[in-house]
């Protein structure tokens, strides 16, 4: 009987590693003069979500400067509008509370978990950042403001279909070595002790690249651990 629950308990945490990856992307898209929070898996698929989880927008002029915008909050996402050309947006939604049981991913805190009766194999706090280039620009190969980003080490629009782009993961300001970093097509890149890796362009169109690092919670924690993603995005003509 214990090997049978050990053998469950290793399915169900190859399951949650399995949902890791195929995780609600993070992104912005433009229509117009539109700009649009998008969450769901890209580009086929949008999710509706709770506008208030998105906590901070940052639109970035071509000369690095902030610019102002008018944002509108949704039942289903949030838009907005800005009266200046923009080079890149920047993202940051705090999800909530997770729990990873043997019966899957469940959005609910540990106790919630624990009072429904589900066997809960870890529980975390997930927080999601995104950066979404629109315009050539020199700041989108220099850092930003965020705590959890990727950036470009040369200027990705310039890129072609099998061409190599060198990225930096960067977490608190600091570089983040031996890191796994994902392409739209699970394509899976480690970063190396400076915190690089070298992506190759898969497809003309829209590319998504995205990273995940785990904190661990202080003791006595409602948590287990403080898990933050990080997505890049922009456009290969």
């Amino acid at each position: 009987m214990a090997k049978i629950k050990t053998a469950v308990i290793c399915v169900a945490i190859i399951a949650v590693c399995a949902q890791t990856v195929l995780a609600h992307h993070l992104w912005v898209s433009k229509k117009d003069d539109l700009y649009s929070v998008c969450r769901g898996l890209m580009p086929e698929r949008l999710d509706a979500y709770d506008a208030s989880k998105v906590v901070e927008i940052k639109a970035i002029g071509k000369d690095g400067s902030i610019l102002p915008i008018q944002r509108q909050d949704e039942n289903h996402g949030v838009f907005f509008k800005t009266d200046q050309d923009i080079a890149m947006v920047t993202i940051r939604s705090d999800w909530g509370h997770r729990v990873n049981t043997t019966q899957g991913k469940k959005l609910m805190t540990r106790q919630e978990a624990e009072q429904a009766g589900f066997r809960i194999i870890d529980s975390f706090f997930s927080t999601q950042f995104c950066k979404s280039l629109f315009a050539e620009s020199d700041a989108i190969t220099k850092p930003v403001d965020i705590m959890f980003e990727i950036v470009p080490k040369e200027n990705p629009f310039e890129k072609d279909v099998g061409e190599p782009l060198p990225v930096m993961v960067i977490f608190e300001g600091k570089p983040l070595a031996d890191t796994s970093v994902y392409t739209e097509k699970g394509q899976e890149i480690k970063t190396d002790q400076n915190g690089v890796a070298l992506i190759k362009i898969e497809k003309k169109g829209m590319q998504l690249i995205s990273a995940g690092h785990k904190v661990p919670a202080a003791e006595n924690s409602s948590i287990d651990y403080h898990m933050f993603t990080t997505f890049f995005n922009f456009e290969v003509k």
